[in-house]
């Protein structure tokens, strides 16, 4: 390799960056090197992940590795963290976790787009994006363990649901992904005795009021009547809201029960262009017309990831396999033109057709300005996408595979191919339960974002209301009994979910963990008997802290230093003192926990006592009842509470311990697990 050799880096592995390379390999001069980084090693043909996903081809005959693709090429599999473009570099991470830099004299910017999750809320966790090959075949082994699971359930509405699928997008991805989960459903329920294709609901989401809006109405409308005369439920000018564990909110507010929401729409830029601060386009990079990157002279861009003006027809390029492939050679022309010293060309391509597979043997599409439907366009669609796979063994596989589905069924072997367990996520809209009273104890609930109702009697008012940062789920876990509460969102929840394994897992290796989580099922057993207690004893209810509290009470101004706080607390032998401003608000408590906690930090006695005190301050109102107070107590890890006035909760009235309230009761609660 020559000291004073010339590098092009090209960044993605997909149409447009392994057609790019392709076409520059054998063209590039000498002195050049070709560097192609991707994050996987192989190139995937997305035009064919319908057929993976309703196991009509086999997965590995639509991959190729890209070395093969690009023999010459230096490929390393690896994520870029950033972009040097000053400095003419990129950014990416060695396997040993240190930075590394490739210098670049051109760079190829080709990596696609990135799945936007959050288009709709909740779809992260539940909807399932179509995008990658583990995209597809998570997805088929998803839908065939669908088929398992409706087979042993006795519930039909159940079983209903578990073979719902709602597809948001009728692009051509979300037609021809519907075609194929229809197909595979359907054509799969003679193998199980206890269901029928009316069991089987697919329903295609469109915004528009048509599908496949790329295609001539008339095709449109062809596909429409062929697909719902098929069994499937299209419905246009239709949104979706958010996404759940049972199905789908429309923007109408009807509810789609689905036991899975596939999402063909919501891309966007990924965060190495994001980062890179380069112009953006509608979540694409802006580009000249011979695919410079705005403002840039050795950055190119091209394919999904690039807004690509066609001077063919003043349009901006469509995001598909077709034009990445002409663009790729068009990229490769202007590169070698630019390293030569000649002048480049802007990008001009005229597309020579568009196809979609709907199902059943049948598409839509024109070809050459043709219109084309049916059995014959289907047969065209085929032979087009065989011709355009990259080898010839690929070819000759693929070819196989089609010829094996029209004489024997298609494949239904689910494999596992996730982790054993991991973290989960899960969304809940405002009003729906995450699990009632009685239901059996399988995961254990954190939560993110959203607020929840905790319910002893789902008729009756909830006991307690849940926020960011709480937690909920573990005592039936712990215990192995069924759910002793209900629990309600009250607000969009998202939640972290460990399941029965990991949950085991952190609670047997980590005893503080543990230890937390029974005090904190104690508490929560505690509370449910103390209602019970509280419906047999009016004093509970009647009485009210004010009557029961510690006054008047006694405060530190938040001025004082860590130090004089300490001293004043010795001297008066008091455990806690509420902190307050010059106007006597409370601002924070200081107990003998928060001294010990400053002194094993090594905190400076000059250290200010704003530092050392704790907030928030868990307070009650003077006005509210001792049940109220003593379901405080149990939920929470606290020794005394700050009381406050009920005309002003920032002003601190008086103290209450646990002990005050049971020496009033005269031992009537002291069975209670405190």
């Amino acid at each position: 390799m020559a000291i004073d050799s010339r590098n092009l880096v090209i960044v993605g592995g997909g149409f447009a960056g392994v057609y790019t390379a392709h076409y520059l390999l054998r063209r590039l001069p000498p002195d050049w090197r070709l560097i192609l980084f991707s994050q996987e090693n192989h190139f995937i043909f997305t035009p064919l992940l319908g057929d993976v996903v309703g196991s009509a081809i086999n997965p590995m005959h639509v991959v190729c590795p890209v070395r093969q693709m690009a023999p010459g090429a230096i490929c390393r599999t690896a994520a870029l963290t950033g972009l040097d473009l000053p400095g003419r570099a990129v950014l990416y991470k060695s396997p040993d976790g240190r930075m590394a830099r490739q210098p670049y004299d051109h760079l190829v910017l080709a990596c696609g787009a990135a799945v936007n999750s959050d288009i709709l809320p909740g779809m992260a966790a539940h909807g399932w994006p179509f995008k990658t090959m583990g995209d597809a075949l998570l997805l088929r082994n998803h839908l065939i363990g669908m088929l398992e699971k409706a087979e042993v359930e006795p519930d039909p509405a159940i079983r209903k649901r578990l073979l719902s699928v709602v597809v948001v997008g009728a692009g051509f991805s979300g037609v021809e992904v519907a075609g194929e989960v229809y197909d595979l459903l359907a054509e799969s329920c003679k193998f199980y005795p206890s269901l029928g294709q009316g069991d089987i609901r697919v329903t295609l989401l469109q915004g528009g009021n048509r599908i496949l809006p790329e295609l001539p109405e008339s095709l449109s409308r062809f596909a429409q009547r062929k697909m719902t005369r098929r069994g499937i439920d299209i419905r246009l000018n239709a949104r979706g809201h958010s996404v759940t564990e049972s199905g789908i909110y429309l923007d109408d507010g009807s509810f789609l029960d689905a036991g899975t929401v596939i999402c063909t729409i919501g891309f966007t830029a990924g965060p190495l262009l994001v980062a890179s601060r380069l112009p953006l386009v509608k979540h694409r990079l802006k580009t000249d017309p011979d695919m410079r990157v705005a403002g840039q002279e050795h950055v190119w861009a091209v394919g999904d990831c690039a807004a690509v003006p066609n001077t063919y027809d003043n349009s901006v390029s469509g995001p598909t396999a077709q034009v990445a492939i002409r663009q790729a050679r068009h990229l490769a022309n202007n590169i070698l033109a630019t390293i030569r010293g000649q002048p480049v060309r802007p990008f001009a391509y005229k597309p020579l057709g568009m196809l979609a597979s709907i199902g059943n043997h049948n598409a839509v599409g024109m070809v050459f300005g043709l219109k084309i439907s049916g059995f014959l366009a289907w047969f065209v669609w085929r032979g087009i996408y065989l011709s355009k796979m990259p080898t010839f063994a690929r070819k000759l596989q693929i070819a196989f595979d089609w010829a094996w589905q029209l004489f024997f069924p298609r494949d239904i072997v689910q494999l596992n191919l996730g982790p054993t367990e991991r973290l989960g996520r899960a969304h809940f809209e405002p009003g729906q339960f995450v699990f009632h009273k009685g239901d059996p104890g399988d995961k254990f609930y954190i939560i993110e974002r959203g607020r929840a109702d905790v319910y002893l009697d789902d008729a009756a008012p909830p006991i307690a209301q849940l926020g960011a940062g709480d937690h909920f789920g573990e005592g039936a876990l712990l215990s192995g009994t069924p759910r002793s509460a209900s629990v309600r969102a009250v607000d969009p929840l998202d939640l972290v979910v460990v399941g029965p394994n990991s949950f085991g897992q952190l609670t047997g290796h980590l005893g503080v963990l543990r230890a937390a989580l029974e005090r904190s099922a104690r508490g929560s057993r505690s509370a449910s008997r103390l209602l019970t207690i509280a419906r047999d004893n009016p004093l509970l209810n009647t009485r009210t802290v004010a009557s029961v509290m510690s006054r008047p009470v006694d405060t530190l101004p938040v001025h004082l230093t860590f130090g004089e706080a300490l001293r004043i607390s010795q001297e008066k032998h008091k455990g806690a003192y509420p902190i307050v401003d010059d106007a006597g608000k409370l601002v924070g408590l200081c107990t003998r926990s928060d001294y010990y906690n400053a002194m094993q930090d090594l905190r400076s006695h000059e250290t200010p006592l704003r530092e050392v005190m704790r907030q928030p301050v868990i307070t009650i109102r003077e006005s509210d009842t001792l049940t109220a107070a003593l379901l405080l107590f149990l939920r929470e890890p606290i020794k005394r509470l700050v009381v406050v006035a009920s005309d002003d909760p920032e002003r601190p009235v008086g103290m209450l311990t646990p002990f005050d309230v049971i020496k009033v009761l005269s031992g009537q609660v002291m069975d209670l697990a405190m």
